[in-house]
């Protein structure tokens, strides 16, 4: 159940899985298009933080739809709430929607923005709210390897300059990190890896020994100068 904390109004429903029904709600109404028109014109008016979710009794599934019917006739939620219909409905409970209505309605919400107003309502609402360990692990594991392309672009010329710059010198922590970035989430294939196995030859190894022993030696006289 939704309550408005400044009026007492609610909207009553009902759910198999009532975490993942209240996330429904709030991806609705967040983006207005809430099915029920009272709920998001409150939601609207009065922000996310005027707003309660709350439990109103457990049941077996068999007896959601007993339940929501009596909390609707009990919090009057059809004449004096947010309930767009007297009864209580399946629509659809225990139902999944189709790969093609899923493909549909993602077509629908794809390219859709959320305005300033709205972002900083939901900021409001989630500060200092903390995720569960379980939630944070499913984020880490979603977002592990993925950079956003723009970042990824802007990376890859950063560390164009930095190697351009840096030849025969360290590269510094930060441009070292920059380059981490850019190969995360791009393992290197065992093809790729016996290739540039097979280019260091033992003559190959042996002369770069020599050149770098040199180059220290150059290095060494040049401080003690």
């Amino acid at each position: 159940m939704w309550r408005n904390l400044h009026n007492g109004k609610v909207y009553v429903g009902s759910a198999k899985s009532i975490r993942k029904r209240q996330e429904e709600h709030w991806r609705m109404l967040n983006r207005n298009r809430h099915h029920s028109e009272k709920l998001q014109n409150a939601w609207n008016k009065y922000g996310p933080s005027s707003f309660e979710f709350r439990v109103v009794s457990f049941c077996k599934e068999s007896g959601l739809l007993v339940q929501e019917q009596r909390a609707i006739d009990q919090f009057d939620s059809y004449r004096n709430g947010y309930n767009c219909s007297p009864f209580a409905s399946a629509n659809m409970l225990g139902k999944k929607h189709s790969a093609e209505v899923r493909q549909k309605i993602g077509d629908a919400q794809r390219g859709r923005h959320l305005s300033l107003e709205t972002k900083e309502k939901i900021r409001q609402v989630h500060l200092g709210k903390k995720l569960s360990h379980a939630h944070r692990v499913q984020l880490s594991k979603a977002k592990k390897g993925r950079i956003i392309p723009a970042l990824m672009e802007n990376l890859k010329k950063a560390v164009f300059v930095s190697v351009s710059l840096s030849r025969g010198q360290k590269l510094p922590a930060e441009r070292r990190l920059q380059m981490s970035l850019v190969q995360m989430g791009h393992p290197t294939s065992d093809e790729t890896k016996a290739k540039i196995s097979a280019r260091w030859t033992p003559e190959r190894r042996a002369a770069l020994g020599v050149i770098t022993a040199a180059r220290n030696r150059s290095r060494a006289c040049q401080k003690s100068v």
